[in-house]
């Protein structure tokens, strides 16, 4: 009989990116959705005698990704001294962050 004990998976350690970078990125397009929906409410009230197609569909799309916009937060992990993150993508095993920071990794992966 064999009582070593075996493990199925092998850890991973990810290298994730920059918290910050993804932070300001993702703040400043999300300000820039915000003001192309202003900036096309204005610019659609001005127009109201001609055609204006374009116009509305910036503003739709512009709404749509102001919506949507807040998913890219929830990649933002931040870890102390001392500790480390096992994440899982849909259930799977994704990876391990053992060095302490502010990193962005897929927003879809959950702790």
């Amino acid at each position: 009989m064999n009582n070593e004990i075996t493990s199925r998976f092998e850890e991973k350690e990810l290298k994730p990116g920059s918290g910050m970078a993804a932070l300001v990125l993702t703040t400043l397009l999300y300000l820039g959705f915000i003001a192309i929906t202003v900036y096309g409410g204005i610019m659609l009230e001005k127009s109201v005698g001609t055609d204006s197609t374009g116009m509305v569909l910036l503003i739709v799309g512009a709404v749509y990704l102001a919506i949507i916009g807040w998913v890219p937060y929830l990649g933002l992990k931040i870890l102390k001294p001392n500790e480390a993150l096992v994440l899982t993508l849909f259930g799977k095993y994704y990876g391990t962050i053992k060095r302490e920071g502010f990193f962005f990794v897929n927003p879809f992966v959950s702790p």
